[in-house]
């Protein structure tokens, strides 16, 4: 059994798909028993693990299945090896090649997360489930303290840690859909009666809602403002209420500022469909795609496809792509003034942990600035509001940021890699690797300062004492 040290090595914040993603990356690169042997502590406000709030959206994944089972793949069905008889990962497996459903890949992802729960308890480190995270203060000895409460009975206690990782998810911002403005018109409050955030039409319930509202209405009109995934897959779900909603062509507008591009296998498969709006740093140099990460994929790829009318498939008419940047202001308001729903497709912020320093003083992050910069660096560091990292504390997870900007995907993107595959692969085996080394380098200077105490005890008058004196 692995000795629980007084000061745990490294304590991740939220055990959702970012969070057990660093176990994963831990476990394939060959640095898990490393990793426990120095202290690892799990918080997850939740009662269950894993899925985080992947089960809410009855959505297929941006991803096909493979990037999924890549973990399995790369050993981690060596190590559990009942993870490969699982009924999820069975299921999962008849995917290959397409997209999967959203409530199957967080049937997986659990799977995932309580085999890592055995472990870990198997080692004397429980992850500790329905335990919330409330803030973090640096402490003298340049650790981090903890302040946590379990949720079941509000208990508050303090735990330190020598690194942080931060993998609390993200949400899209309602505060921001109060400054929310399309070609220069302000959304609210003129039309906040209409508004939704994506969310709330990608999961069942929402679905639900739209479909009550916009049956009985002659030419329903819907304006979903953004050019996200989360765009595409809203106006793919809303199309899924036909026929009992009566979509004609436009029905459904997207306001969007840049560009919207399929993504490829090929150049050559892109110029084979009609589609030549790329250039050499829209292809990722390694595995030779185009667009791999700016570019739509899966099921919102084959609608794109369809609007385009590209590759011979039948127009989509149904859908319209509005360039904010290139119409006429009058036409951007007359489609908000026409729409009977408006959808805030705007992208998604992520929750970062309140950070305090060792006097007590609030860390402004980057992440926090209203439409600021990603919340970590090229190495998931957390930034704060003045760009230098926060030391000892590591971001993961949906919308903290892109690290392998250069070395990954298309050299043109600029956005945040939200990518399961790369958090339970490269993003997460860099910040273990970078958090067993930081720890290494710190074992060593203390074990270097505790010589020179040692030698200064061993003074005598000024004279140092030799061997055998």
């Amino acid at each position: 059994m692995v000795h629980r040290p007084s000061a745990t090595g490294l304590t991740i914040i939220g055990g959702g798909p970012a969070g057990i993603g660093l176990l994963v990356a831990a476990s394939n690169s060959g640095q898990l028993p490393r990793l426990f042997a120095r202290g690892v502590t799990v918080l997850e406000r939740g009662a269950d693990l894993g899925a985080g709030e992947l089960g809410e959206y009855d959505i297929n994944s941006d991803s096909h299945a493979d990037s999924f089972l890549r973990c399995l793949d790369e050993g981690l069905g060596e190590r559990f090896p009942e993870l490969l008889a699982h009924s999820a990962a069975r299921a999962l497996q008849d995917y290959r090649g397409r997209a999967a459903p959203l409530p199957l890949i967080a049937d997986f992802v659990a799977a995932i997360a309580r085999a890592f729960q055995s472990f870990a308890a198997g080692v004397g480190q429980p992850i500790l489930t329905g335990t919330q995270a409330l803030a973090a203060t640096r402490t003298a000895d340049d650790r981090w303290a903890v302040h946590v409460r379990r949720v079941r009975d509000g208990t508050e206690t303090d735990l330190v840690s020598r690194h942080l990782a931060v993998a609390t998810g993200a949400e899209p911002s309602s505060v921001d859909l109060r400054r929310l403005r399309v070609a220069g018109h302000a959304v609210w409050p003129r039309h906040k009666g209409k508004l939704v955030l994506s969310r709330a039409v990608l999961a069942t319930v929402g679905l639900r809602v739209a479909r009550r509202l916009l049956t009985n209405t002659r030419n329903p009109c819907v304006a979903i403002i953004g050019g996200s995934h989360s765009a595409l897959s809203a106006a793919n779900a809303l199309l899924s209420l036909s026929p009992g909603v009566n979509w004609t062509r436009g029905s459904i507008v997207i306001l969007h500022r840049r560009p919207l591009r399929p993504t490829y296998q090929t150049p050559e498969l892109a110029r084979a469909d009609g589609f030549h709006a790329f250039q050499d740093d829209d292809i990722c140099p390694k595995t030779g795609r185009v667009f791999p990460l700016s570019g739509f994929c899966s099921d919102s790829r084959d609608v794109l496809l369809a609007i385009m009318g590209l590759g011979r498939r039948m127009r989509e008419d149904r859908i319209h792509l509005m360039d904010v940047t290139h119409c006429a202001a009058r036409g951007v308001a007359g489609t908000l003034e026409r729409a009977d729903l408006i959808v805030a497709a705007t992208g998604y912020r992520p929750r970062a942990l309140p950070l305090f320093d060792r006097h007590g003083r609030r860390i402004a992050l980057a992440s926090e600035e209203s439409g600021g910069p990603a919340m970590v660096d090229d190495q998931s560091r957390v930034l704060d509001r003045t760009g230098r990292p926060v030391p000892g504390v590591f971001g993961i997870g949906l919308s903290a940021g892109f690290p392998l900007a250069g070395t990954h995907g298309d050299p043109s993107f600029d956005g945040r890699a939200n990518g399961l595959a790369l958090w339970h692969g490269e993003i997460g085996t860099a910040i273990v690797r970078a958090v067993l080394e930081e720890q290494s380098t710190v074992s060593a200077l203390a074990l270097v300062r505790a010589g020179a105490r040692r030698t200064a005890r061993d003074q005598v008058d000024g004279h140092v004492l030799q061997p055998g004196h």
